[in-house]
């Protein structure tokens, strides 16, 4: 996975962190953030340099700079599953996520997070279902 920065992708509430001097700046998402800081951004959030951890401490704001593979829709989510079965996870999804939000998820509007995709997937496991769960498309992206 390449860690490129979209800086226009970073939420106007993530908190930059500009300690050059910490020994994890080259592995924080936060240090990456504000080193691709851009002009026209005004405002930013960041973190008060009076409460950097001391040396050897560990920071309690570190945020791993790596990206996670997030899926997106599943309008083919029940294609090889009969009927009764589909009919079953469906109930069981929407009770999980609420209406709102398991159609959200259909129409592409949310990510389908990595803990969620393992939720879809234990689902498949627990209804008998040996096929691995389709979804429609995956991206990967950093997790703000």
């Amino acid at each position: 996975m390449e860690n490129k920065l979209n800086y226009s992708s970073v939420p106007n509430s993530f908190a930059h962190c500009f300690n050059d001097k910490c020994s994890n700046t080259d592995y924080c998402l936060r240090a990456l953030a504000a080193r691709q800081c851009v002009l026209g951004s005004h405002f930013i959030n960041s973190l008060n340099p009076a409460f950097y951890p001391k040396e050897d401490k560990a920071c309690p704001y570190f945020k791993k700079n790596e990206k996670i593979r997030l899926a997106w829709g599943i309008s083919h989510l029940y294609d090889a599953i009969p009927f009764k079965n589909a009919n079953e996870l469906k109930k069981r999804l929407i009770s999980h996520f609420n209406k709102t939000h398991y159609y959200r998820i259909y129409r592409k509007e949310l990510p389908i997070t990595p803990s969620e995709q393992q939720y879809i997937k234990e689902l498949f496991k627990q209804a008998g279902i040996k096929e691995t769960p389709l979804f429609d498309s995956y991206t990967e992206e950093y997790d703000w």
